[in-house]
């Protein structure tokens, strides 16, 4: 896939659904947002190297974000990308 790291993000909006009250970082080569709908919260962090891209995307209950947070963090340091290895 060649799309950009923007490109890719605004995908992920709409897919989202657009919402109103959207978290959202950026780094260089990466994304992260979160949102809630309904009674579920969202998290997705898309990292991009050249041509590939790794997503997570982790969904859970709303209101259990304080035992989510450690998970989230856990599944995000140890998942390692293709072009990760290559170095």
């Amino acid at each position: 896939m060649n799309l950009s790291l923007m490109e890719l993000y605004n995908i992920d909006v709409v897919n989202a659904g657009s919402p109103a009250e959207m978290q959202k970082s950026f780094g260089k080569d990466w994304y992260i947002m979160t949102w809630t709908k309904g009674n579920k919260s969202f998290y997705k962090k898309v990292t991009t190297g050249g041509s590939e891209y790794f997503g997570l995307a982790v969904s859970y209950p709303t209101g259990q974000e304080s035992h989510y947070a450690e998970i989230i963090a856990h599944m995000d340091q140890s998942l390692v990308t293709g072009w990760q290895k290559k170095k």
